[in-house]
């Protein structure tokens, strides 16, 4: 389906995007978008004329990243030094120019240093083929910012679809497997693997673990297809059945397929039932497997809202069509008694020992930028300073803040003049939690300068609040860990 005869026409086919600067931040230029991913069809327009004057990133722009035919001179100034007949026998361009021009098959995306073939842009007011092929969403790039990338043996990645998250795991990892049930997302794996000079991959066909069989694993990572809808359409987007279930499985089997210590991370739904506590139901996913696990929320959405969104994004844009559709996903929702629906990443690792321990941080956790060091370290800091004992050994190291993060404070006028009204933390990459401190938190966080151990600092700071060391100390150690935790502090002797 898709592929070059001449195993050297995957570099040249590279180097003929490099040559032309077909990069995220060149297409960010151009478009006036930093996400180049979030680009809405009304953007195309716009980015027809300012691509009209067809250079070589004008023409592949147009051809790899709109979706659009070009004339076909420019195109052949383009891909030179290579023949416009190398591009049509590997699936990537019609095989005829129509009126002058050569019409693409795919869409080609530069993400994370990557460049990903998958399917031509849906802009038809009918839905797509069930197997078709999506470029990496947000959730994919936030669960590709979060992977731990420590260097190990055998990665998994569970339902690839265009390859992203394999492909990257090969960075760090000496094997990796890509698995899907779309026989045309694994064909677009290959492919991609080989116009990135990736050799590290194998790929396997199958539904969840099966096509591994007994196999372990250090990493796996899945972006599965977790959407709570009322019917199966999709292969990237539809389990089969309710997709909170569905995740709720994928955790349950993943166990058996991971090494002592391996993780696991993936995005899920969980839906919120009427009268029921989603929180409870997300902790019966991990009920009874040991190990530990951190839960981030990212957003919530109610029924309504999350229905909406899915329709337009996945199944019509036809007015008359997306009213009937909302209908039956409403219908559905009644029925299951759901009002709303949570996006989460997951982070589990099985258990080394220990109860173990899970923790769902909720409100919303944004993920901006690379923070897969900053989720190991969480998983880090509770094995050494989860306990009473662990708690207590952190009076005897010196802190400082990361040096990612701000203090904002915001201050109102009182009886005495403007005080301090409200205490906020402010990450500027990574994870950003939203987190109000209490003034006198900020006042422990501006003494952390890595020069006096907390033990020294604490003794000075409850002295000034008149403070009871062996009441106040119980209440600050938990607050001096979470701040830990979510690399607010980091410690100084590291």
């Amino acid at each position: 389906m898709l592929g070059f005869r001449d195993e050297r026409d995957y570099r040249r086919a590279a180097q003929v995007l490099q040559a032309a600067n077909f990069t995220e931040s060149a297409i960010s230029e151009v478009i006036e978008r930093r996400a180049i991913l979030a680009m809405p069809p009304s953007d195309v327009p716009r980015i027809m004329r300012q691509t009209r004057e067809l250079s070589p990133l004008d023409t592949l722009l147009r051809l790899f990243f709109v979706g659009v035919p070009v004339p076909v001179s420019a195109v052949l100034a383009a891909l030179a030094p290579m023949p416009l007949a190398s591009w049509v026998e590997a699936g990537l361009l019609a095989p005829h120019a129509r009126d002058g021009q050569v019409d693409p098959r795919v869409q080609i995306w530069p993400v994370n240093g990557l460049l990903l073939a998958v399917d031509l842009p849906w802009r038809r007011s009918t839905a797509p083929e069930a197997d078709f092929v999506v470029p990496p969403g947000p959730l994919t790039l936030q669960l590709a910012h979060a992977m731990i990338r420590q260097p190990c043996q055998r990665v998994l990645d569970l339902g690839t679809g265009s390859g992203a998250l394999a492909l990257l795991a090969a960075s760090f990892a000496e094997t990796v497997t890509a698995t899907d049930m779309n026989p045309r997302a694994l064909a677009f794996t290959r492919f991609n693997a080989r116009l990135n000079g990736i050799d590290r991959l194998r790929f396997l066909i199958g539904d969840l673990f099966e096509p591994v069989a007994e196999e372990r694993f250090e990493l796996i990572v899945c972006n599965p297809p977790f959407v709570i809808s009322p019917k199966q359409r999709f292969l990237y987007r539809d389990s089969g059945e309710r997709g909170d279930l569905f995740c709720r499985r994928l955790a349950r089997s993943a166990l058996n397929h991971l090494e002592s210590g391996g993780f696991l991370q993936f995005t899920a739904n969980i839906a919120h039932q009427e009268g029921g506590s989603w929180k409870s139901d997300l902790e019966g996913w991990f009920k009874d497997l040991g190990g530990d696990t951190l839960i981030l929320v990212q957003r919530t959405e109610t029924a309504s809202d999350y229905a909406m969104n899915w329709i337009l994004s996945t199944e019509s844009k036809e007015p008359a069509v997306v009213s009937q559709r909302y209908e039956t996903w409403m219908d559905y929702f009644a029925q299951h008694r759901l009002e709303a629906v949570s996006y989460l990443l997951v982070t589990h690792r099985r258990s080394v020992g220990g109860p173990g321990w899970l923790q769902i941080d909720d409100p919303p956790c944004e993920i901006v930028g690379s923070c897969g060091d900053e989720i190991m370290w969480f998983f880090e800091c509770r094995d050494r300073f989860g306990s009473a004992a662990g708690r207590q050994a952190l009076l005897d190291h010196r802190l400082r803040p990361a040096p990612q993060v701000l203090l904002e404070q915001e201050y109102a006028m009182g009886s005495k003049g403007f005080e301090v009204h409200h205490s906020r933390v402010k990450k500027t990459g990574g994870l950003q939690y939203p987190m109000t401190i209490h003034p006198k938190v900020a006042q422990l966080m501006a003494g952390c300068e890595g020069e006096r151990t907390l033990r020294q600092l604490l003794a000075e700071l409850f002295a000034s609040w008149d403070a009871d060391w062996d009441g106040t100390l119980p209440l600050v150690l938990p607050v001096v860990q979470t701040l830990l935790e979510r690399g607010v502090l980091v410690l100084a002797e590291t």
